[in-house]
């Protein structure tokens, strides 16, 4: 049976290890403890026990030993206890075709919930003459008008008239916790998803000719 002790060395970095002997030998009051599962971590799936506290895994111990001092417990034998799923790329309400303006996130956040994915990122459009940073804010406040039930976060994606005082803008949007980027190189000016520089085809090949 693996001791708190193994389970710290195999999982944590040296300066964590004596933090979490420390939390395990105390023995918080948790709200809820996954009981008896196969925890499946970024190294190896192996036996434990998880204790949640305010919503946050506070602590990870060997099978059997969180039965006291817990409010909820969840039975979780014969079950894998896997981390909850990103979605890295999702549409909500995003106006560009009707079926990505089909589903808010509101509806999109509870099926991801019940499906296990606990973090989704959107995208924020920007379009036509719009700056990016407009383009962000305007996102991040219909989400929060929206209220998840899970976490997110955004992709900038770049449809319009993509210039110069575009491009200078995209430090300031990383500083805004906006750090991954979508544009089309390919598309024709006329096409839903805009143009970057150069919007025709026969531009393209004029160019590659030359």
């Amino acid at each position: 049976m693996d001791t708190h002790a193994d389970l710290a060395r195999r999982w944590l970095r040296p300066g964590q290890v004596n933090d979490l002997q420390d939390l395990c030998r105390t023995q918080p009051v948790v709200d809820l403890a996954v009981v008896g599962g196969t925890v499946v971590t970024g190294h190896t799936p192996v036996k434990a026990d998880i204790g949640v506290r305010d919503g946050r895994i506070a602590v990870i111990s060997a099978p059997g030993s969180m039965t006291e001092d817990t409010r909820e417990t969840l039975e979780a034998s014969d079950r894998f206890v896997v981390p909850g799923g990103i979605d890295a790329h999702v549409h909500f309400n995003l106006n560009v075709t009707d079926a990505m303006r089909a589903q808010s996130a509101v509806d999109g956040s509870r099926a991801a919930a019940f499906g296990g994915t606990t973090t989704f990122i959107d995208f924020a459009l920007q379009a036509g003459d719009q700056s990016a940073m407009e383009a962000v804010e305007a996102k991040v406040e219909e989400l929060r008008g929206q209220r998840p039930q899970v976490d997110y976060a955004l992709h900038l994606m770049l449809t319009g008239a993509v210039g110069f005082e575009v491009m200078d803008e995209l430090k300031r949007v990383v500083d805004n916790g906006v750090s991954s980027f979508k544009m089309f190189t390919t598309f024709s000016s006329e096409s839903a998803s805009g143009n970057l520089y150069v919007g025709r085809r026969q531009d393209l090949r004029r160019d590659a000719a030359r």
